[in-house]
């Protein structure tokens, strides 16, 4: 069993914060897996998505962890097909770490003690349908296969992939963009193609 809540922002919040609550909290409870999905998918036609909890759990402080299971996002995500331009070379953090209120190691991000590390860090591209240029985290790319790509491009630069991306919430540029893998040219669709040719890629 899990629960689910629908939190709804209040506009009017705004102009008296006092008196109107900025999370109106609405417990569902879910039984099933199907009753998940369906909840999700009413959920992400309104709103950004929906996130579900063993109701069970108890309170941990911070982010959830893979390891409790106690928390369950769901975010409508799809596939596009882009072209890889480039990319910018991944950053190492060599400022001083230091401890949070939460008792846990944090480093600054002051780009002042960051250095190249030698690999692929974000990878520049542009989207095949829209033409759109697109920043994109290195994603499911192993540290071997970013090293090879940083010291020899070519394995990388000017070839078809794939990336994923939220569907909701978009305006200017893709959301949480993250590259998934290359593509070959030869099981790309006919009209994918000529996008690409379109676009002088």
């Amino acid at each position: 069993m899990l629960s689910a809540a629908v939190t709804v922002q209040h506009p009017e919040r705004a102009l008296n914060p006092v008196s109107v609550p900025a999370l109106e909290p609405v417990p569902t409870v879910i039984h099933n897996a199907g009753e998940a999905r369906a909840f999700a998918a009413e959920m992400s036609a309104i709103y950004e998505g929906a996130i579900f909890r063993d109701p069970l759990a108890t309170h941990k402080s911070g982010r959830a962890t893979e390891k409790l299971n106690d928390f369950w996002r769901d975010k409508p995500v799809s596939d596009k097909d882009c072209i890889v331009t480039g990319f910018e070379e991944a950053q190492e953090n060599q400022n001083e770490a230091k401890t949070n209120s939460l008792g846990r190691t944090e480093l600054s991000a002051h780009k002042e003690n960051k250095i190249g590390n030698g690999m692929v860090g974000t990878i520049l591209a542009t989207d095949v349908l829209t033409g759109q240029p697109l920043r994109m985290g290195p994603g499911s790319l192993s540290h071997n296969d970013r090293i090879a790509a940083f010291n020899d491009p070519a394995l990388l630069v000017g070839h078809p992939g794939k990336y994923r991306s939220l569907d909701t919430g978009v305006k200017d540029a893709p959301r949480q963009a993250r590259f998934v893998t290359l593509r070959a040219r030869a099981d790309m669709t006919p009209a994918d193609l000529a996008l690409i040719a379109k676009l002088g890629l």
